[in-house]
């Protein structure tokens, strides 16, 4: 169970308020976080954009989230996709991934995979950076890791791609961007957050269905 994040926690972090678009061809362009000082709104939380039991898609600011529970679904990639492309319309000039494996999430199948290198590959120009997080410690993580880091070099991806063993070294890791604007700090929170309400949902959901 992921700790949960109060309204009082999000609240006190301050970050940068996101810009209005100043062009329609290309919304909300390349500009630096400003030092710590303004104030965090509420309407930088992450958007959950779908979850099912096998995987949970969200976006904050120009970063698209997706968290693996269990299956690698290919029903799951092609909704990743169709996010993905709606996020690109609003930053043509680039996005950036965090995926997420939980520990006990299987190795994706041959069909899954395939789906996931097609989708790799078609990022060119509009993906920027891609940190993939594979939750968990020991022999089995860090051989899924490594499994990961080879199939990542043979789909040949047109873009700056890394694994890593937690989401605050991924969220770390994009936030070294040259463009200066993924907030490594609030990137935590926002994929925290978005995990505990998915969660939630999942629940009550599942509450509901008894």
């Amino acid at each position: 169970m992921h700790a949960p994040i109060g309204a009082a926690t999000l609240m006190n972090q301050r970050y940068r308020k996101p810009e209005e678009p100043r062009h329609a061809e290309d919304a909300l362009e390349d500009e630096p976080y400003s030092e710590v000082g303004e104030s965090f709104v509420s309407s930088r939380a992450a958007i959950l954009h779908e979850i099912t039991e096998d995987h949970i898609i969200f976006s904050w600011d120009r970063c698209l989230g997706l968290v693996w529970k269990r299956d690698t679904t290919v029903a799951g990639l092609d909704a990743y996709t169709q996010v993905s492309r709606e996020l690109s319309l609003r930053f043509p000039s680039g996005i950036y991934l965090m995926t997420v494996v939980e520990q006990d999430a299987l190795m994706p199948g041959y069909e899954a995979r395939e789906a996931v290198a097609v989708f790799m590959r078609a990022g060119a120009g509009r993906i920027r950076m891609s940190a993939v997080v594979h939750e968990g410690a020991g022999f089995r993580a860090a051989a899924v890791r490594s499994v990961v880091t080879g199939f990542t070099m043979l789909a040949k991806v047109p873009y700056p791609h890394r694994i890593f063993a937690t989401v605050e070294q991924g969220a770390k890791w994009l936030g070294t961007t040259k463009y200066r604007d993924v907030d490594e700090e609030y990137s935590v929170i926002a994929v925290k957050d978005a995990r505990r309400r998915a969660e939630e949902q999942l629940a009550a959901s599942s509450a509901g269905a008894r």
